[in-house]
């Protein structure tokens, strides 16, 4: 209870948590494309209605720069500082700079924790075209340690915790193009240096026993995506449809490995009002990597909130699919609360229905205002259950 209580006591003070992985540390920002200006790293949740927008700029500052377009010299800074905790982070901080000005946004951001995270990105978009067309970059370097089991479904039963600690650098390019009222087109190319640093000597044992020894990779890809997005909010409910599609290619000759890669990612949301301030909504989601993908590049189950149960690194394996439903009520002023529940299942070939992977729980939700939500929740999975807390979840 005390725990509780101040949990609750140090939200309104915390402005961002469990700040998660890419998915691959390559593909994720061209269908991740954040609505929270507070977030400064993916997990393929946090979606808005400007598909253009791939590293985090709101949809109301984009507007807002479209509107400034021809007013010479206006520029809008919003420095921003955040507070968060993480098992296996520890304590973390994250300041961060944004400038908005008449042909689009730039970002400054960096992070640091007490347990060897650390975070730093810059980018930015450019609008063109009444602002449709933008041209999206970014450069970042990321360290995340990571709890780890091994690979496969099997691997958090059978085997011990270990720990080691992932480095992702990247730089990343994007065109996008609206092709109709909510559907837009790009194509991207993206860099990135992915490695597992300080693995342990138990964690070496469970990729020897994988097959699986690699311990860095070099890769470059050619991105296509395709999003479609009518998703609004009205008067304390939500409707609307997300769709993306996001094919990739790693061209072998543009890598360090032997072989082409392939990489597929599947995303629906849908958002249906039920009674008066109360809306349903459904997500599925797919991630599709080919056979040969070196396990530095494969998902995990604990890598987005609609899993936000179990840690990332805990079921790790060559694909992954989800599908989640929650039915969000809202209450009274900022008051509102939240029901999920839903399945995932990690799989090196074919999916077993005896290894799926549930979630669900309850929480309470709190806006803050200026775009500001956070949630605490109670939630259960497969051998694992605990408080959550989350920030401006979008799913």
């Amino acid at each position: 209870m005390r725990l509780l209580l101040g949990s609750l006591i140090l939200i309104p003070m915390v402005a961002v948590t469990q700040p998660l992985p890419t998915k691959s540390g390559i593909e994720e920002p061209l269908c991740n494309i954040e609505s929270d200006s507070l977030q400064y790293s993916g997990d393929a949740t946090d979606y808005y209605a400007v598909a253009a927008n791939l590293f985090g700029a709101s949809e109301r500052e984009l507007r807002q720069a479209t509107t400034n377009r021809g007013k010479a010299g206006r520029v809008l800074i919003k420095p921003g500082v955040r507070f968060g905790y993480r098992r296996e982070m520890g304590p973390l901080t994250a300041a961060s700079l944004r400038l908005s000005y008449a042909e689009g946004v730039a970002n400054i951001e960096a992070g640091i924790s007490t347990k060897g995270w650390y975070d730093v990105r810059i980018g930015g978009e450019n609008l063109f075209c009444d602002a449709n067309v933008v041209l999206a970059y970014e450069a970042s370097t990321e360290q995340i340690p990571v709890y780890f089991y091994g690979l496969g479904f099997l691997a958090p039963r059978r085997n011990a915790r270990t720990k080691y600690y992932r480095h992702i650098s990247e730089a990343k390019l994007a065109y996008m193009q609206r092709a109709a009222d909510n559907l837009w087109l790009g194509i991207g190319a993206n860099y990135s240096f992915v490695r597992s640093r300080r693995m342990s000597r138990l964690g070496l044992e469970y990729l020897q026993e994988a097959g699986e020894v690699l311990s860095q990779i070099r890769t470059a890809s050619i991105v296509g995506v395709m999003r479609y997005d009518s998703h609004r909010r009205e008067d304390n409910v939500e409707r609307g449809v997300r769709f993306t599609l996001m094919q990739a290619m790693h061209p072998n000759i543009l890598t360090d490995y032997t072989h082409t890669l392939w990489h597929t990612s599947l995303r629906v949301d849908t958002y249906c009002p039920l009674w008066q301030g109360a809306t349903w909504i459904t997500d599925i989601v797919g991630e599709l990597w080919s056979y040969h993908t070196p396990w530095l590049l494969w998902p995990s189950a604990g890598i987005d909130r609609r899993l936000r149960i179990y840690s990332y690194g805990s079921y790790v394996d060559r694909n992954m699919i989800a599908a989640h439903a929650v039915v969000r009520q809202h209450l009274y002023g900022p008051f509102g609360v939240e029901v999920w529940g839903g399945a995932a299942n990690v799989f090196s070939k074919s999916i077993r229905w005896s290894q799926m992977l549930p979630s669900y729980g309850l929480g309470v939700r709190v806006n803050l205002g200026r775009g500001l939500m956070l949630g605490l929740g109670y939630g259960r999975g497969r051998a694992v259950d605990g408080v959550v807390i989350y920030v401006n979840e979008e799913f």
